[in-house]
């Protein structure tokens, strides 16, 4: 997707998706971490 992508969060147990997020002007994401705050912060491309 070249004009941005989306950030999911995915309940693995009930599997659903709890929260989905645009993230425009993402073409790829490689790599995300979450800090003890649990702010996400994503490497993109």
């Amino acid at each position: 997707m070249t004009n941005g992508g989306y950030f999911n969060m995915i309940d693995v147990v009930a599997n659903e998706i709890v929260y989905s997020k645009l993230v425009p002007g993402v073409s790829q994401a490689w790599g995300h971490t979450v800090a003890p705050d649990g702010s996400v912060y994503i490497a993109k491309h």
